[in-house]
């Protein structure tokens, strides 16, 4: 049987940590059995606090990961308002996940 693919874009992946890469990382593990071969999408950024290179035993080797390089846009469109005190300007740039948190 001809195994089926799928495409998964993820910003958050092993090896970096926190809740929200067990989603994705669980959905591409089981993908595996179902007979789906799944390729990543992902950064290769270092902008995100948390790592936990455990994680990396968790992916199947069927998985194909692309790391892309990562461009903080919302943080260095951040800056001046940071600096300036602009504080609306600043959360909106910002929003939705403190991409421009200094």
């Amino acid at each position: 049987m001809k195994r089926r693919r799928v495409l998964v874009l993820a910003y958050l992946f092993p090896p970096l940590g926190g809740a929200g890469v067990q989603r994705t990382l669980k959905f591409v593990r089981y993908l595996e059995p179902l007979g789906w071969a799944a390729t990543v999408v992902t950064t290769r950024s270092k902008h995100y606090p948390a790592h936990d290179e455990s994680l990396l035993e968790e992916i199947p080797a069927s998985a194909r990961i692309v790391r892309t390089p990562a461009v903080p846009v919302a943080r260095w469109l951040s800056l001046a308002p940071y600096r300036l005190r602009l504080k609306r300007l600043y959360a909106y740039l910002t929003w939705p996940d403190g991409g421009g948190s200094l």
